[in-house]
């Protein structure tokens, strides 16, 4: 995969919420070799591991829908040159429940090098920017070679199984705030399914990225 300091747009159906011992998700996914799976239906650890073994030494992995990422959270758990940091509904309320609390910080080697913010039912974009912002500069202070976005919209507040608030005029926002990173960057599609107000909001995050250019 020949990545550009650019966005790119990766489609993919759902984020598969599950680890190596259980299963927890929307979406089984066979886990192949990061050489042997399609590029596009990359998902966000396949993309990573693709960067590293090219010409990245570090790859953070910003988070950014309703649901928590705990599979790609457990392949990255004690690596040190792969940050992972998640925005996501508290798992004290929300599905996959078992994991996304703040005191989770990677193990080992990657002690440090995972960051979640669980913010609660009803988050509006006053509470989830505030959030946001802590999860970019975690990232910047790592200064990564790049960035690959776990892009939901599952966060919008027509979204008919998530509980954020966010409204359509928020995701720009979003994306000028990611581009403010000046990463090379990779956006993978997961979640949304407030099925006609997928593609405007995934569109604004992109948008408004390309602006912040």
């Amino acid at each position: 995969m020949k990545v550009t300091p650019s966005s790119v747009l990766v489609d993919e159906q759902a984020k598969a919420l599950a680890f190596h011992a259980d299963v927890l998700g929307f979406v089984m996914k066979l886990d192949l070799p990061a050489g042997e799976y399609p590029a596009e239906h990359a998902t966000p650890s396949l993309t990573t591991r693709r960067w590293r073994r090219s010409t990245c030494a570090s790859v953070a992995v910003l988070d950014v829908d309703h649901h928590h990422g705990n599979g790609t959270q457990d392949i990255f758990w004690e690596r040190a040159d792969v940050l992972v940091v998640s925005l996501h509904g508290t798992p004290e309320t929300e599905y996959p429940y078992l994991l996304g609390y703040a005191d989770e910080r990677g193990a080992g080697a990657g002690e440090g090098f995972t960051h979640d913010f669980p913010l609660p039912r009803g988050t509006t974009w006053a509470q989830y920017s505030a959030a946001f912002d802590s999860a970019l500069d975690a990232v910047a202070r790592i200064v990564p070679d790049a960035l690959v976005v776990s892009l939901g919209v599952d966060t919008y507040v027509g979204d008919p199984i998530s509980a954020f608030a966010l409204e359509r005029e928020h995701f720009p926002l979003m994306g000028r705030s990611l581009a403010q990173l000046r990463l090379p960057t990779v956006f993978v599609l997961e979640g949304g399914y407030a099925v006609e107000d997928l593609g405007p909001n995934a569109s604004g995050v992109l948008g408004g990225f390309d602006a912040g250019h």
